[in-house]
């Protein structure tokens, strides 16, 4: 009941395809378990773990935490989506003024078409 719409989120993890991707997780309450995409990693507090992937296959990935990690836990859906290299490159751009850092000049991608 309610299929697809009970999986998505308000903000999905924006991944370029066939970039290769560090990913860390960590929690500040209790034990998650990140699993989506074929990959289970635990966020546990105090700790960081991480992983490294390169996802080739555009489109949106759902998920959820595979814990039971206390009441309504259960109901944490995780949401992957998987673009082009140059429209999430445009999509950085756009959030530049948030990011910390000089410039993006120079390394991003063409425009999304």
């Amino acid at each position: 009941m309610g299929g697809e719409r009970a999986l998505r989120v308000n903000y999905p993890l924006l991944v370029p395809a066939g970039v290769l991707v560090g990913y860390s997780f960590t929690s500040n309450d209790v034990i998650h378990s990140w699993a989506s995409m074929g990959v289970k990693m635990d966020a546990i507090p105090g700790a960081v773990n991480s992983i490294w992937l390169v996802i080739n296959t555009l489109g949106l990935f759902f998920g959820g935490c595979s814990e039971f990690c206390g009441v309504g836990h259960r109901f944490m859906p995780i949401s992957v989506e998987v673009v082009p290299r140059a429209c999430f490159y445009v999509w950085l751009k756009e959030r530049a003024d948030h990011l910390i850092c000089d410039s993006l000049d120079g390394w991003l991608g063409p425009p999304c078409y």
